[in-house]
């Protein structure tokens, strides 16, 4: 694979036309297919575990750019 310096500062470059690619879609695949199980999770948590779980699960679903 031929390589070319990149801007990141790394020495040995980086793959030519390789980009950061966001997981995000990623993530939401995977909580669409574990609904359940989340779900159940957050039933049976503690109350100031729903909170963190709830806050985890929106800042996937919704990212805030910054």
């Amino acid at each position: 694979m031929k390589y070319e310096k990149g801007t990141s500062g790394n020495p040995n470059g980086r793959p030519l036309k390789e980009r950061k690619v966001s997981i995000q879609g990623r993530i939401m695949n995977l909580i669409e297919k574990n609904f359940e199980a989340i779900e159940q999770e957050v039933t049976t948590a503690a109350p100031t575990e729903k909170v963190n779980i709830l806050i985890t699960l929106a800042s996937l679903a919704m990212p805030i750019n910054k």
